[in-house]
């Protein structure tokens, strides 16, 4: 499948890039399906807002971080995977960016600038 100027496996999914200004678009899942036309199976992009599949939250304040379609609530756990190290005193921004490229399960204190412990499943 090609969508923009990516190309991608069949069977794939991703977030839809738009590129600049706009960037990805969390709420936006794309997959390359198979379709059969005549005697022949082709790729195709197919793209669907999956915003309305958020959940209902329980808490006053809800954020949307970095990455994601749906907000949480801080304090929730976020589903990541790896190891356990604890970060503490850390710039909030810092600390996902630290986080979530390297895979890992974050959880979000009350204090959504500190508090932010990592630890595996």
């Amino acid at each position: 499948c090609t969508f923009g100027k990516q190309l991608r496996e069949l069977g794939s999914t991703w977030y839809a890039d738009l590129g600049p200004p706009f960037g990805v678009m969390y709420c936006i899942k794309c997959e390359c399906i198979p379709i059969q036309k005549k005697r022949r199976i082709v790729a195709r992009v197919q793209c669907r807002n999956i915003k309305n599949e958020c959940p209902k939250l329980n808490c006053e304040e809800p954020v949307l971080l970095p990455g994601k379609c749906c907000k949480s609530c801080p304090g929730e756990y976020i589903t990541v995977n790896r190891s356990w190290s604890k970060y503490a005193e850390m710039d909030f921004e810092y600390a996902w960016k630290t986080c979530f490229p390297t895979w890992y399960i974050c959880r979000i204190g009350k204090s959504l600038a500190h508090d932010l412990t990592v630890q595996s499943h």
